[in-house]
């Protein structure tokens, strides 16, 4: 007698499964083992997230189809279905749990700034400033692997100072730079300038504040404390770009950024890939430290941001205008200070491999050009009659002596010595003394801060 359902649905030939293995198996192999040869992503330095979604998928498919093929044929197919259906719910709900973590931290979880992302924990919105820190933070640890351990904390404005200092003669303007998360509070320019001067000193810098949030610093809580001085920090290789994108309104990336760029950044499978498969850092280059040894270190290439930011350029002409005004109108004295990228500072100590990297760090027209953001600055500070510091020089005597612990090693960062040679130019500029500023900026870091 002839059973209808199976001439409907007629069994697969033996062969079928293993066949079908095999296929999954060779594919599942060529995404992993193809970017070895021919790269195309970061991740592990050869693959990229798709790669490494589709290589795990596949293989995930290729163990369910060889345990099928290793059954008996007669339960093959009902394995099949309940396999099937098992990876089916596990990878649609690992995928919904991925997107809804990533919608959550993306819209509830972070204050933005830019193309930045802020946990609400720490900080909170402000309508001028888009976000803040919040006031008496404390929080122990290490920016990075390479950074110190810091305790780091806030005032009772959210910025980066003792509590309960209600006037201050010296008022420190600026971003990352400034606030200096990156070394203990003792070892940056501000607390270091306050030692030598013996006056108060108050930190007002914000990572990732640019020009335009800065003058809202001033206005707000920086003119309050009364100061004698104010000193603007500007950083040569962000600031304009930071200014160009505050006046076109990107503040707000939710607006203008694609899902995708949102997904890489937030999603719990996209951390999980980057835990194994550590990204490859770009930009390595071996560096001679003074001394003789070699380390591979992460150096970027400096890029003049005058030319392609000339609304960040009037913005910023703009604003120290207007601070200028403000200053002068308290009776503070206004000084600018700019700090350098470090490819301009390290690059007699970088040991190219070939003609491209030369060009990259050594390039034939020089690192100094006369329209760079420091020239810039310069200018529009002589035409203020504003004082105006390149700390670039000093920053390049201090590395012929010794060049270990001027930048942060793989980070765009001043380390302690930066600290302390920015700190000297500064209170030179103003007048006093700066013998011993260096001394304890050339102790080891494990002697002064437990990096």
């Amino acid at each position: 007698m002839i059973n209808r359902a199976t001439e409907r649905f007629p069994r697969p030939r033996r062969w079928a499964w293993p066949l079908i293995t095999l296929f999954v198996g060779i594919e599942a192999a060529a995404k992993w083992i193809n970017p070895l040869f021919h790269p195309k992503g970061t991740y592990a330095g050869h693959y990229r997230f798709t790669d490494i979604e589709f290589a795990t998928i596949l293989t995930i498919a290729w163990l369910a189809l060889f345990a099928i093929t290793l059954s008996p044929i007669h339960l093959r197919r009902g394995r099949a279905t309940k396999l099937g259906t098992v990876l089916s719910v596990f990878l649609l709900t690992g995928a919904v749990c991925d997107q809804t973590f990533t919608y959550w931290s993306v819209w509830f979880g972070h204050v933005w700034c830019g193309v930045h992302a802020f946990s609400i924990r720490t900080t909170e919105a402000d309508p001028e400033l888009i976000y803040k820190h919040r006031p008496g933070i404390t929080w122990t640890g290490q920016k990075t692997p390479e950074c110190y351990r810091i305790d780091f904390r806030t005032d009772e404005q959210g910025f980066r100072n003792p509590p309960g200092i209600r006037q201050a003669n010296l008022v420190f303007i600026g971003d990352s730079v400034t606030e200096a998360g990156e070394v203990p509070e003792g070892q940056t320019f501000v607390r270091r300038a306050e030692s030598m001067v013996g006056e108060r000193a108050v930190n007002l810098g914000v990572f990732c504040y640019g020009p335009q949030q800065e003058l809202v610093v001033l206005k707000r809580y920086g003119l309050k404390y009364r100061p004698t001085v104010v000193i603007w920090q500007v950083t040569e290789w962000n600031d304009l770009e930071d200014a160009e994108r505050f006046a076109q309104g990107i503040v707000d990336a939710r607006r203008v950024l694609p899902w995708k760029t949102f997904y890489e950044n937030h999603s719990l499978v996209v951390k999980l890939i980057a835990k194994l498969f550590p990204p490859r850092r770009r930009n390595v280059v071996d560096f001679e430290l003074t001394g003789g040894s070699i380390e591979r270190r992460v150096i970027w290439p400096f890029v003049n941001t005058v030319p392609a930011c000339p609304t960040g350029l009037a913005e910023t002409r703009r604003i120290l205008s207007e601070a200028h005004r403000l200053c002068r109108a308290q009776g503070a004295e206004f000084v600018v200070v700019c700090v350098p990228a470090q490819q301009r500072v390290l690059a007699p100590f970088i040991r190219t491999k070939d003609a491209r990297e030369e060009a990259r760090y050594r390039p034939a027209s020089g690192s100094d050009v006369p329209n760079d953001v420091t020239h810039a600055l310069a200018a529009i500070c002589n035409d203020l009659g504003c004082a105006f510091i390149d700390v670039t020089p000093a920053l390049r005597r201090r590395a012929t002596e010794d060049n270990r612990h001027i930048y942060i090693k793989n980070d765009t960062h001043l380390d302690v010595d930066g600290h302390a040679v920015v700190a000297r130019e500064i209170v030179e500029r103003l007048g006093m003394p700066a013998t011993g500023l260096l001394s304890d900026a050339t102790r080891s870091p494990s002697d002064t801060t437990g990096r």
